[in-house]
């Protein structure tokens, strides 16, 4: 019965003393780096323009929608690990020590975690900026199909033309395309019957 009394005792003290193990050994341990791009979307400058034809009676509006590219800000994560799990299971036994160093060094690595903006990644998705839709002005381009003709018309400030003005009066027979001028290139707009 005294040898077990021993037993129980030198047990009792020696947790006692690992007690805190596993928080000392997760502060003493260096600190881990990771990267990690973060869920938040942020709209970058504008990439490219969506254009849509509606109409007004027998005018015709075209407006620009420009697209932006989305990214996501990538950040660099430092933090400790938990160690000394080992310690843990032999502290749990004896007064629920263990569980009291497992939650000092899971606070220890939740409070040594910062986060650093490293810059941005692009997530390859392109969406409008922000709903902003302008009336556009400058040059349409009309083409008979049939010939390959091309006719130009200007468009006015708040984006409306009038195909009458150059292929005269509305008749519903013949489908021509239209052609949009930007940065020098033609760029397919829409098909019209007039």
């Amino acid at each position: 019965m005294k040898n077990l009394f021993k037993y129980i005792l030198s047990f009792i003290l020696a947790s006692s003393l690992f007690s805190g193990c596993a928080t000392v050994t997760t502060l003493m341990w260096p600190s881990v780096e990771s990267e990690e791009v973060g869920q938040e979307k942020i709209v970058d400058n504008v990439i490219d323009y969506n254009y849509e034809l509606s109409t007004e009676g027998r005018n015709f509006k075209v407006k620009a929608v420009p697209f932006c590219r989305e990214k996501s800000p990538k950040y660099r994560i430092v933090k400790k690990q938990h160690h000394g799990i080992v310690f843990i299971i032999v502290e749990t036994p004896i007064f629920g020590l263990g569980l009291v160093d497992w939650a000092l060094s899971y606070m220890v690595t939740k409070s040594s975690e910062t986060r650093e903006l490293i810059g941005y990644v692009p997530t390859g998705i392109k969406t409008e900026c922000n709903g902003k839709i302008t009336p556009l002005t400058g040059e349409i381009f009309i083409q008979d199909p049939s010939s390959l003709q091309m006719k130009s018309l200007e468009v006015g400030d708040n984006g409306k033309f009038f195909l009458g003005s150059v292929l005269g009066p509305y008749r519903g027979v013949k489908q021509y395309n239209l052609f949009i001028k930007v940065k020098g290139e033609l760029n397919y707009l829409s098909s019209v019957w007039w």
